[in-house]
């Protein structure tokens, strides 16, 4: 096989590639903040609303974050919550070494047109570590303390489900990462403050 007659059809293909997903960045994400007393950490004391929801200056917990089909409210997020998640199902062993359970409590509602409706599962929510290292939520085998949140069952306009996920986080700085949170699957990600 000539390796010289496949480099034209392979550029092509490659440069067709690069054009398609050129058009599929991610969607305009809002944040609106949580109402008074609704977290105890607020955003970035004295930065512009348009800088909220960086790593750097996160949004708090609490805060609605909109994209074109999905609301999501991180409701609470618990640090060591080893014993609550080893409780939650005999199955579930101890974190891996050097990290501790973390327990992330939210809410998703479909706000898309879609006849269809939607899966929860759309819904991208993960940790990432003050250094910037992104741990997923799917690297982590483990039963969620009740409610646990359900991905699969679809909602349609206006519905919502509440539930628990569990992320293994660094137990060093933990407190200091910030979660990922993406309001669907081409939505843009806005950070939330983990307390």
């Amino acid at each position: 096989m000539n390796i010289h007659r496949l480099a034209g059809p392979v550029a092509a293909l490659v440069i067709a590639g690069a054009i398609t997903l050129s058009g599929c960045s991610g969607t305009s994400t809002a944040i609106t903040a949580p109402a008074a007393g609704g977290s105890t950490q607020s955003p970035a004391a004295g930065q512009p609303a348009a800088q909220s929801g960086t790593r750097e200056h996160p949004a708090a917990l609490g805060s609605k974050i909109s994209g074109k089909d999905w609301e999501v409210v991180v409701n609470s997020v618990a640090l060591g919550a080893n014993d609550a998640v080893k409780a939650a199902n005999q199955f579930n062993g101890d974190a891996p070494v050097g990290s501790a359970y973390a327990v992330v409590n939210y809410t998703a509602t479909y706000i898309g047109k879609d006849a269809k409706g939607g899966m929860p599962a759309e819904v991208g929510i993960d940790y990432v570590t003050p250094e910037g290292k992104t741990i997923s939520r799917t690297s982590t085998i483990a039963v969620a303390p009740a409610p646990a949140f359900d991905g699969i069952s679809p909602l349609y306009n206006g519905a919502a489900t509440t539930g628990n996920i569990v992320i293994a986080v660094p137990t060093a700085d933990g407190d200091k990462g910030v979660l990922a949170v993406r309001p669907g699957m081409l939505a843009d990600t806005v950070f939330v403050a983990v307390k």
